[in-house]
């Protein structure tokens, strides 16, 4: 019987640990990917191009269909918290 790397973590891996993980450090991280990095490289070609690009592949990024729209629209309003204040920390 073959596992996943997820089920190996889960299982091998302290509860305080995999929490902190999962509940901080990556939606931490996904901001500052796609709203530091990604949206200010593609400022340059305007707002509404920016926002538009970064929240579809902040969307596609978590490859899942049934969370799609809800993880885009999740996008849009972050990216244009970050446009309008400047601040990555309103959208984490």
């Amino acid at each position: 019987m073959s596992t996943t790397m997820t089920e190996q973590i889960l299982e091998g891996g302290s509860l305080p640990i995999i929490f902190i993980c999962v509940v901080v450090i990556s939606p931490i991280a996904e901001e500052f990917l796609f709203r530091k990095v990604l949206l200010e490289r593609l400022l340059p070609y305007g707002s509404t191009v920016a926002i538009g690009i970064s929240s579809i592949l902040f969307g596609l990024s978590h490859f899942n269909f049934e969370q799609l729209l809800y993880t885009v629209f999740l996008g849009i309003v972050c990216a244009n918290i970050i446009v309008k204040t400047g601040k990555i920390r309103y959208a984490i």
